[in-house]
């Protein structure tokens, strides 16, 4: 086990990586104790912005919320190192996003520059820094918006893909990685709430527990979702099944998630461990840079490491960070 998580750990480092995917990456790094890779990941996102709040932009014309992921990080590296200038990274990203970001006119955040679009994976890049931030109350409007424009009753789960300017979903697919994303959104902004936002917990509290219950009804004997959930014509994978078992871990850590699911999420990461390859490779991943085909990706390498590491906490009953400036 120690072996492919290192080997895992080396496999991300190597990786070529898009905004989002450094965010997860630095992240992933800080989780697992090793402060150090998670800080040269966050300064070399802070040297990537755009003086604006933006951070690790990769490609201009499509780097928006996705930026975003590297403000966990950043608040992060602000706990470890108490410089300033960490704070002030998160700040300044929490001010765009609260105040600059495209967005329609209910208040919902689009995904990329010069788009109408709105991505339910964007929710993760968004929510859990405007917690870290401070934003509460922002962030928790987030949360509402992308809730009732994604959420589908019948499954419990969400949609993928919005456009303002048709009317419609461009892509109305049940996509497992964005199960994943939200699910992880969720349960990071109940660890990391004060205690003063009990009934904003309990509200997300309920929306994570609706939708890690509704993910296991199409859960594979192997442990791995298709890459549409309710399409068992499309791929199998693991990225979605990492992300559950993650919000999974973090949920029970922030005491909302019931202690008995973590058996259920043992049996899935272990069984997917026979997709980890003796280099370190994450394989049968929702494959980048297209994800529309199982391959390896560095955000499916990020939460094979957050997993084990929230794991490892939630059993040696590490606490948590507390929110502080």
């Amino acid at each position: 086990m120690e072996r492919n998580l290192k080997n895992a750990a080396r496999v991300l480092l190597a990786m070529q990586r898009m905004s989002w995917e450094q965010g997860v990456a630095a992240q992933a790094f800080f989780e697992s104790g090793e402060a150090s890779t998670g800080l040269l990941l966050v300064k070399e996102a802070i040297r990537r912005g755009d003086g604006n709040g933006l951070l690790g932009i990769t490609n201009p014309a499509m780097d928006a919320v996705d930026c975003g992921a590297n403000g966990l990080p950043a608040y992060y590296a602000y706990l470890h190192t108490k410089d300033r200038r960490y704070w002030e990274a998160l700040d300044r990203l929490a001010d765009w996003l609260e105040f600059s970001a495209p967005r329609a006119v209910s208040g919902q955040l689009y995904h990329n520059p010069g788009s109408s679009r709105a991505m339910i994976d964007g929710i993760y890049h968004i929510v859990p820094p405007l917690v870290a931030a401070g934003r509460t109350a922002f962030a928790m409007n987030q949360v509402s918006l992308f809730h009732q424009r994604h959420y589908d009753a019948r499954t419990g789960l969400y949609r993928q893909f919005w456009d303002d300017a048709a009317n419609s979903f461009c892509r109305r697919g049940l996509w497992g990685g964005g199960q994943g994303w939200m699910a992880g959104a969720l349960a990071l902004a109940c660890l990391y709430l004060p205690p003063e936002c009990r009934k904003d917990r309990e509200s997300l509290a309920e929306l994570l527990n609706r939708l890690l219950a509704a993910m296991k009804n199409y859960l594979r004997a192997d442990g791995r979702f298709h890459d549409v959930l309710d399409d068992p014509s499309t791929f199998p994978e693991v990225t979605a099944s990492l992300m559950m078992c993650y919000a999974v871990y973090i949920g029970i850590r922030a005491a909302v998630v019931p202690l008995d699911e973590k058996t259920d999420a043992d049996r899935v990461l272990a069984l997917l461990e026979r997709y980890v390859d003796e280099e370190g490779f994450v394989n049968s991943a929702c494959a980048s840079p297209g994800f529309d085909r199982p391959g390896n990706s560095a955000e499916a390498q990020a939460f094979y490491l957050l997993c084990h590491s929230a794991k490892r906490a939630l059993e040696n009953n590490k606490p948590y960070h507390e929110v502080k400036k």
